[in-house]
């Protein structure tokens, strides 16, 4: 994870317009703890508050939509299957990562930091010495002109799936619209699977949750600062101060877009036991919400 937030922030790979001695200083700064190899310019609030792992999952190209519609099964033979996507659950199409992250105080942490040029330029120049100011000026020309805006999410996001399989978070009312999508939430997991898997004591490994890291440095336009998680989510980012609660008040008018981002998995089931599932309990959880429907019809 370290050496992937070094190439985020790099200069060249986010690139502010700054000028090549700058460059060279920022790529030289190493926390005692490293080599040589992993030396560059991370800010300290990231350091301070991005989730660290030993083990590190990246999907580049799937992201976190992917992640959160994907299961695994012990197959008839007893092999676990790789990750199979639900292409068919409901909430897939208008997918919002924010709405699954938890945002509860006091129970999982969440982060978010991002800077536009100017605010990587002022960054960069506090933790740098010895920058002749025909450097400074020539940097700050640069920061000025390009509209970039680069992200950091971290946080435990939710399974949509284990919550339609739970009836929590997303699926957790009881009106006819929910408990429709919620079956077809069910109904997609059962679809992905092989038909020659759906015996009934099939097991169905659904995740509760995930945590995750969501990196970009391809926005527009943006704002500068940590702050937790809140507003519309997503990646059009609308927050106010760094001690956003989630209050409508205080808001600031500026928004980031991110269209191209990675996700980063470093752990699973956060502090949850998932439940024992299977084919026939998943079955038996489409039947009884079927009659749901038809009862409140």
């Amino acid at each position: 994870m370290y050496r992937e937030l070094l190439a985020l922030f790099d200069p060249d790979n986010f690139d502010c317009g700054c000028e090549e001695k700058l460059k060279r200083k920022l790529r030289k700064i190493r926390p005692s703890n490293k080599p040589e190899s992993e030396s560059g310019f991370i800010p300290r609030d990231v350091l301070n508050n991005a989730l660290h792992a030993d083990t590190v999952v990246l999907f580049n190209r799937t992201g976190s939509n992917y992640l959160a519609h994907s299961f695994q099964y012990i197959s008839t033979s007893g092999q676990k299957s790789k990750m199979i996507f639900a292409d068919n659950s409901p909430t897939i199409a208008d997918f919002n990562e924010t709405n699954f992250i938890d945002m509860t105080a006091g129970v999982h942490d969440n982060f978010l930091y991002t800077l536009d040029c100017s605010g990587f330029l002022s960054a960069a120049l506090a933790v740098t010495a010895g920058i002749d100011k025909n450097s400074v000026k020539a940097s700050a020309e640069g920061a000025s002109k390009i509209d970039r805006s680069l992200l950091v999410i971290g946080g435990v996001m939710y399974s949509p799936l284990y919550q339609a399989y739970t009836g929590t978070g997303v699926y957790s009312a009881e009106n006819p619209d929910t408990i429709t999508k919620r079956r077809k939430a069910l109904e997609a997991i059962l679809k992905a699977i092989p038909e020659q898997d759906h015996q009934d004591d099939v097991k169905v490994l659904l995740n509760s949750n995930y945590r995750i890291v969501l990196a970009s440095n391809t926005g527009s336009s943006g704002f500068n600062g940590k702050a937790n998680l809140g507003g519309n989510g997503g990646f059009r980012i609308l927050v106010a101060s760094v001690d956003y609660r989630g209050e409508s008040e205080g808001r600031i008018d500026r928004t980031s877009s991110f269209t191209n981002y990675k996700t980063y998995l470093t752990d699973v089931n956060v502090g949850s036991v998932p439940s024992n599932i299977t084919v026939r309990s998943i079955r038996e959880k489409i039947n009884l919400l079927a009659s749901q429907i038809q009862n409140a019809g």
